[in-house]
């Protein structure tokens, strides 16, 4: 599915956000990706924001970071 030009920077934010916590915690994209169900290759596609990610893969991927998935809905600058 093809998405538009903002929702993609917001993919690309969340695949920083989510690359950046991996780092943290010291994991592997493999680990990771093994312990929330996924295969590697699309766990690079959700660190590069090249996947459409759902709510269930949102909170799979905060879950395995040990770290709770918190939604905040803003009027655009």
């Amino acid at each position: 599915m093809k998405v538009n030009a903002a929702t993609r920077k917001k993919l690309v934010e969340i695949g920083e956000t989510i690359r950046g916590a991996r780092e943290r915690a010291e994991l592997s994209q493999a680990s990771l990706a093994a312990t929330v169900g996924m295969q590697r290759e699309n766990m690079i596609r959700v660190e590069k924001g090249r996947a459409n990610l759902t709510v269930e893969t949102l909170v799979r991927i905060a879950s395995g970071l040990d770290l709770d998935l918190t939604v905040k809905l803003t009027r655009p600058r």
